[in-house]
């Protein structure tokens, strides 16, 4: 499978031609005088990046040309995993192979209890202690985000990047990305809280649920209401949603998808490295190393704002004024934060300038 990127890019009148790492792409061109508010929309492909760009997304700006370039998800349904072992992997839902990457440090008593990815690529997870930390796949290491006060064993990102979690007790409650902090929402009614239970949204924005009943349920996360959808006839540690298909990881070791509409579930796969050590939470984009989406966006004539979802460690923001070389030099620009996202404010070289946050 080749390594793609997709590049978003404006429709415009004219084309130009991009040499990128000895290729080069035809692109739309659209004078920026006549898009000041600029809404990127399109898709292209530009295959075997430029090295160093592994879990590093990066945008362009030339005068009349701004692509935003993020890696690309793979129809092959790629998730990151964790086993029963605390061992962080990806698996193949389609094959049930998982490669093995190794136990992740810093998981306060060695129990990670769910994994959530924001939609621009950021890996949450939950330790027992309470604790919401980020996951870095690359160095199997965490950084600490927040106490959330409540012990929380499900996380779900919904697609606004909003994230719930529900707690021991059937709490349902809104986390902060920053912070950690867990604002209540209600308790989870309709269903019995058991044991181990997941919740998992759809791109269209529902939400469902499950426990150790064998049961799909839609919750309703405004109010906590629970309704029965049908027995999936599993008892499954983690709901996942891939490519427009849910799916569940049974207690068995199998991968099964689940209809929506009736609950039933499907043996699509088995996890290859065994019953024994099952996979107990899944999160998608096992494709995607951690890294955060850079947007550019006009601010005016000579200013432009560069943005990305925070927090964010572990990457270095980063400018070249050719891509033909390898002349990346790191910005040293005040970075601000603002409702959960890091920016900075520059004035462009007047000719042409690439920017990318590159994993350290």
């Amino acid at each position: 499978m080749r390594n793609e990127l997709d590049i978003i890019y404006s429709v415009g009148v004219k084309k130009m031609r991009l040499p990128v790492n000895g290729m080069s792409e035809e692109y739309p061109r659209t004078p920026i005088m006549k898009r000041k508010n600029y809404i990127p929309f399109g898709l292209t492909r530009l295959t075997n990046p430029l090295p160093g760009l592994r879990a590093a997304s990066f945008c362009a700006l030339l005068f009349s040309l701004w692509p935003v370039v993020s890696q690309s998800a793979r129809a092959d349904s790629i998730e990151y995993a964790v086993t029963t072992q605390n061992h962080l992997g990806t698996v193949d839902l389609q094959t049930g192979a998982f490669t093995d990457l190794g136990v992740v440090v810093g998981i306060a008593g060695g129990e990670t209890g769910d994994l959530a990815r924001r939609p621009e690529g950021l890996i949450y997870g939950m330790d027992s202690q309470e604790r919401l930390v980020l996951v870095n796949p690359t160095t199997l290491t965490t950084s600490l985000v927040g106490y959330t006060g409540n012990a929380i064993f499900a996380l779900a990102f919904r697609p606004d990047g909003t994230l719930f979690g529900l707690g021991s007790g059937g709490g349902l409650y809104t986390i902060d990305q920053t912070n950690g902090n867990a604002t209540f929402i209600a308790n989870v009614t309709g269903v019995s809280v058991a044991s181990y239970y997941d919740l998992r949204f759809d791109s269209a924005g529902n939400c469902y649920f499950l426990n150790a009943s064998e049961n799909l349920f839609s919750l309703n996360v405004t109010n906590g209401q629970a309704s029965p959808i049908g027995s999936i006839g599993y008892v499954s540690y983690n709901l996942t949603y891939d490519s427009g298909t849910l799916y569940g990881l049974t207690v068995g070791g199998k991968i099964i998808s689940i209809n929506t509409t009736t609950g039933a579930g499907t043996v699509v796969s088995t996890e290859s490295q065994g019953s024994v050590y099952p996979i107990v939470a899944a999160a998608p984009g096992g494709n995607v190393v951690g890294a955060p989406t850079l947007s550019i966006q006009s601010t005016n004539a000579n200013f432009v704002t560069l943005s990305w979802v925070a927090p964010t460690n572990g990457f270095t923001l980063q400018h070249n004024q050719d891509l033909r070389t390898t002349n990346w030099t790191d910005l040293t620009h005040s970075v601000s934060s603002t409702n959960s996202f890091n920016w900075v404010i520059i004035s462009p070289a007047l000719s042409q300038d690439f920017f990318r946050l590159i994993s350290n």
